[in-house]
């Protein structure tokens, strides 16, 4: 089993902090200090973030919809990953920190978090897998995998194509040289 604080290397992951600070203070949060790092780089402790990927929010905006169908509906986690939290999910309230792994600085293994931060959850996007149907065109036969046996084999499929390009140049000659005439 994986700790929540290890960082995946398979599947997108997010993790859902609670941000213990007042709501006025979330933009001080995000602001590059003096040390050339923001406090929120320095309280999840993995090195800078990329900011594009990480939403820090007041759980309230939305109350409506729910944390545990934001997770899932719009940001594609795997329902099977936040259904045992969902209801602590959207029982939040106050500040959230949803951090992607596409923030972390690249190589990172594990996070580190500290105060202010408070983990809720670590979820991971639903798998997706999915098998082509075989390909069925009279172009695929005898190219792409197998094709049925009374499909049309095609003696010389360049053949054609050659004459349409011997044809378009004979074609391109003869405007060309009715036009310098």
């Amino acid at each position: 089993m994986t700790d929540d604080l290890d960082v995946p290397t398979s599947l997108r992951t997010v993790w859902v902090f609670r941000v213990d600070l007042p709501q006025e203070a979330l933009e001080g949060f995000q602001e590059e200090g003096e040390t050339g790092t923001t406090p929120i780089a320095e309280a999840v402790g993995a090195g800078p973030l990329d900011p594009d990927y990480y939403e820090l929010f007041d759980a309230a905006s939305i109350l409506d919809y729910g944390m545990a169908a934001y997770l899932t509906e719009a940001n594609g986690m795997n329902p099977d990953d936040v259904g045992p939290d969902a209801e602590t999910l959207d029982a939040l309230t106050g500040p959230v920190l949803l951090l992607f792994d596409a923030a972390l600085p690249e190589g990172t293994a594990r996070i580190a978090p500290s105060a202010p931060l408070t983990l809720v959850g670590r979820y991971e996007e639903k798998p997706r897998f999915s098998v082509a149907p075989p390909l069925q065109s009279e172009a695929a036969a005898g190219v792409i995998g197998d094709a049925p046996a009374d499909a049309p084999q095609s003696g010389r499929p360049g053949s054609i194509a050659s004459l349409v390009l011997v044809a378009v140049i004979v074609l391109a000659g003869l405007l060309i040289w009715a036009a310098l005439r």
